[in-house]
């Protein structure tokens, strides 16, 4: 779970923004351009702050994504963190092409 701290409430209404209501989590993204495009795609759900932004990640609101979606978001995040092994295997074993 990420909270917004006081350094985050400055900068986001900075830019004219607030940060949103509900649980918000940080989840890894393959590059700053999937994470405009996640962005792009629903900026209810999805969003970012100063603090990430030359960092590969993005914030997503819990109460605002449909859970496939969210399931989804969650694995290919997790795919870039493991072993390819790992991954491959758990992939292979759920029906997932690897």
């Amino acid at each position: 779970m990420r909270s917004a701290n006081q350094s985050d409430i400055d900068q986001l209404a900075d830019e004219g923004r607030s940060w949103p209501e509900g649980t918000t989590i940080a989840v890894r993204v393959a590059s700053i351009d999937e994470r405009a495009a996640l962005i792009d795609e629903d900026p209810a759900v999805f969003f970012t702050i100063p603090h990430f932004r030359s960092w590969p990640s993005v914030l997503l609101v819990l109460d605002r994504i449909d859970p496939e979606r969210l399931e989804e978001v969650l694995l290919d995040g997790w795919i870039l963190r493991v072993p390819k092994k790992v991954s491959a295997a758990w992939l292979s074993e759920h029906g997932y092409d690897a």
